[in-house]
């Protein structure tokens, strides 16, 4: 830009602020949004986008004195400071989180660790169940043989991290300590990165540590904390090179890949890799090359060795087709532009800035601006961060439940390091005053945390008392009204092997005649829209819930049908 006018903090300030406003009054009229990103951005991200916007407008006005400390922590502190971060998350995966996995993509993790732990990949639905198997796990099992395997479709890397660490503690406790790990090698590369200023290295570090995303989501069993530290380590390694760096890397890689979803590790490492090639470093890029593809065939391959090892049919097509099959099913069919993808993905940027520092904002904007100031890390960074979020608006806006956006969660410890980029390329007399602000803005974050911490309890906690419920009925099955827009569907959890009583049940999967067919087999316990009510959960619905009435209607007058016990 002309004049460096993109690199001035104040200017940085007004248009974050802007567009922030902006964009999160723009979004609320939209009937087009779904629900739970509309329902966060009312509740959860508005009042904090407002206050964030309020001090920056007022820091436009008035900037403080405050200074960032010019000498650094000792390695010591900051071992201490990771110390202390362990227990305290796993304190809040009790209390604020209730350790309860509240999505799917949570519970899946528990489902696929119960198969773990008693050494298989997955197991067979019996046949006694056949045409059962979507009532009993709703979503995200392998399309294979009728929906015939209780596995899921997601990778296993997390879920087998999570239940080898299960077998000696709390698995509670792996992520508060990946993210204590996150932030001893982030320090690292921080000062490797700016080894001759030191505030920028603070910056990196508050950044991370003032991040309610990459804490809130440490307390739960979510992927993405793997994902983050995973690409952390990576960094770390690659560009520490040598053999004993580049073999690191590459192990760490082919681990990420197979964490939940194989995208979001080649997202954040391919402009660094392509970057080799700019250097000229043709045989380490071929070695990196050959190995990541080598290794994606093997996790698009291994929805097949789950179905093999349970000795069922491959399907001609879906997940269990192999790696063409995994993509044609997972891949192709979000090849496509949404209507609402940039209002989705608008939101989805709110929360991201709601729970993450408050000047991160800013000082990205300054580093995306002077992008041609930026040494080649910083430019693959930044290439690394837009390509992600160009990818996933295209293949899934809506990211449906989440603390902050969980979707750029591998990227934010590139996004601290950013941080630090836009510090560095702020012109010396904009610096004392960039300071009392950051600073300010700082505070800022510390002061939401309670909010959202109170606000993401209060979200958990009537699933929990739903569950509960569900759990405790004296009867063989309980058939739950699933239907849209109720997310009771959540909390329709079985063991894979199905070895638990009583048996949950989707409405939303079922119909009529084999609701009529549960009740041949035994008692039913039908948690209706207004037993959801009783636990405070689909308060906002109307009490009466058509399309479950009219399934349910075949069960009126049965024997079968037995009371809700609270």
């Amino acid at each position: 830009m002309s004049d460096n006018k993109g690199l001035y903090w104040n200017w940085a300030l007004s248009r974050s602020a802007i567009a922030m406003v902006l964009a999160g009054l723009a979004m609320l009229p939209i009937a087009g949004i779904n629900s739970i990103p509309k329902f966060y951005l009312r509740t959860q991200d508005l009042p904090v986008i407002l206050a964030i916007a309020s001090v920056m407008g007022l820091l436009i006005w008035r900037q403080p004195g405050w200074k960032l400390p010019e000498k650094l922590p000792s390695t010591r502190t900051i071992w201490i400071v990771a110390l202390v971060l362990i227990p305290l998350l796993w304190v809040g995966t009790h209390l604020i989180m209730l350790d309860y996995p509240l999505t799917r993509d949570e519970h899946m993790v528990v489902f696929d660790g119960a198969n773990f732990a008693a050494g298989r990949l997955g197991f067979g639905l019996p046949e006694e169940w056949a045409g059962f198997g979507e009532p009993l796990v709703p979503n995200f099992l392998i399309t294979a043989d009728g929906w015939k395997a209780m596995a899921s479709a997601y990778l296993p890397i997390n879920a087998m991290m999570r239940t080898g660490f299960g077998m000696f503690a709390d698995p509670a406790l792996m992520n508060p300590i990946l993210v204590a790990i996150g932030l001893v090698v982030l320090w690292g590369l921080a000062r490797r990165i700016f080894p001759d200023n030191n505030r920028a290295v603070w910056i990196v570090m508050l950044t991370y540590l003032l991040s309610a995303q990459v804490m809130t989501n440490a307390m739960t069993n979510y992927a993405m904390t793997g994902h983050l530290v995973f690409n952390i380590i990576w960094l770390s390694l690659f560009l520490r090179g040598g053999a004993l760096g580049h073999a690191g890397a590459i192990l760490v890689g082919f681990f990420a890949l197979g964490l939940h979803q194989p995208v979001f590790h080649p997202l954040f490492a391919g402009p660094i890799l392509l970057g080799l090639l700019w250097q000229r470093r043709f045989g380490l890029f071929a070695t990196y090359a050959v190995i990541y593809a080598a290794a994606l065939l093997f996790w698009f391959s291994y929805p097949v060795l789950v179905v093999d090892s349970l000795g069922l049919e491959r399907a001609a097509s879906g997940s269990a087709a192999g790696a063409g099959g995994f993509f044609a099913e997972r891949v192709l069919p979000l090849l496509r532009i949404d209507e609402i993808m940039i209002p989705l993905m608008l939101v989805n940027i709110l929360r991201a800035i709601a729970w993450n520092a408050a000047y991160l904002l800013p000082l990205f904007l300054i580093a995306a601006l002077g992008w041609k100031k930026l040494d080649a890390l910083g430019k693959q960074l930044l290439a690394g961060v837009l390509l992600t979020i160009v990818a996933i608006a295209i293949l899934l806006p809506y990211q449906g439940h989440g603390w902050g956006y969980r979707y750029i969660h591998a990227l934010l410890g590139p996004l601290c390091l950013l941080a630090g980029y836009g510090w560095k390329l702020l012109p010396e007399a904009q610096k004392p005053a960039a300071q009392g602000g950051i600073i300010a803005l700082a505070l800022v974050s510390v002061l939401a945390l309670p909010f959202q911490w109170w606000s993401a309890h209060r979200f958990i906690e009537p699933h929990v008392k739903l569950y509960e419920v569900l759990k405790t009925q004296e009867t063989d099955f309980v058939l739950v009204d699933s239907e849209m827009p109720s997310h009771a569907v959540d909390d329709v959890r079985n063991l894979p092997d199905l070895s638990n009583r009583p048996l949950l049940f989707s409405s939303r999967e079922m119909d009529g005649a084999q609701m009529a067919e549960l009740c041949e087999r035994g008692s039913i316990a039908v948690v209706s829209r207004a037993d959801l009510k009783t636990v405070g959960l689909a308060d906002n619905l109307p009490d009466e819930s058509p399309e479950f009435d009219a399934k349910a209607r075949v069960l009126e007058g049965r024997e079968c049908v037995r009371p809700v016990k609270r």
